[in-house]
């Protein structure tokens, strides 16, 4: 039987006997331009939005917040019934089930100053690297000791680490780099071109238990719409251009 066939069969049995259909955390990452308080108090960023709108969609009673990386894994692992919008991976599925795909994609890179040009994975050997904590990118990077990886709050520290010398690159996001660079006035025009690593595609996911099927048919029905109507691609681009 095909893998994604036995994959639906599972989640199907988990959803379906979840008895009693609860309100519904959803956490967004507490990480610029994902998520982040506006000089007002707003809640903001690109995953937040949609969440927010996939949230008024689905008819359902939700309540939101903006939690750092390391606490929305620990709430989905702990299966408190809840979902959030995480890039897609066999890490985020090992602690939760992705359910609706809101088709945006990041490309996860390497950045450095022209001083550190990046050709080659190997050019990384030695290097000092930022990376947010809690964050995975591929197998061979997360498990390589070749590189010190110095590990921050979120993207936006890790470019000021990197514009005030104390990393020889960082790991991360690509535009989510670009967002904070243009925060903090960043010389775009001094960085090397990026050693790509990977890209992976967003994805509402939801914890194993708790979430009834009927949360996760509206949620899936929502996002649908969402990405039908172009709303999605209206988010993502008003805050990167």
């Amino acid at each position: 039987m095909p893998r994604l066939r036995i994959t639906f069969i599972f989640l199907f049995i988990s959803f379906a006997f979840t008895a009693k259909a609860e309100p519904l955390s959803f956490k967004t990452l507490d990480i610029s331009p994902w998520g982040f308080k506006s000089q007002t108090g707003e809640s903001k960023g690109i995953l937040n939005d949609i969440a927010y709108e996939i949230g008024k969609l689905s008819g359902l009673t939700i309540n939101h917040s903006l939690e750092p990386l390391a606490r929305v894994v620990e709430a989905v692992k702990a299966s408190i019934p809840g979902c959030t919008i995480v890039a897609r991976s066999p890490y985020s599925e090992a602690f939760s089930y992705p359910i609706a795909d809101i088709k945006i994609a990041a490309q996860l890179i390497v950045l450095a100053k022209k001083e550190t040009p990046l050709a080659t994975y190997e050019d990384l050997k030695g290097l000092n690297i930022g990376v947010v904590r809690g964050s995975h990118f591929n197998h061979q990077f997360d498990k390589d000791t070749s590189f010190k990886k110095r590990f921050t709050k979120d993207d936006y520290q890790a470019v000021l680490m990197l514009q005030r010398g104390r990393v020889d690159a960082i790991a991360g996001p690509l535009m989510a780099f670009r967002f904070n660079m243009r925060r903090v006035n960043f010389d775009q025009n001094t960085l090397a071109p990026p050693l790509v690593l990977t890209e992976r595609y967003f994805w509402v996911h939801c914890s194993k238990s708790g979430v009834s099927l009927e949360q996760v048919l509206k949620l899936q029905e929502a996002t649908k719409k969402l990405v039908k109507s172009g709303r999605v691609s209206e988010i993502w681009h008003s805050y990167i251009n």
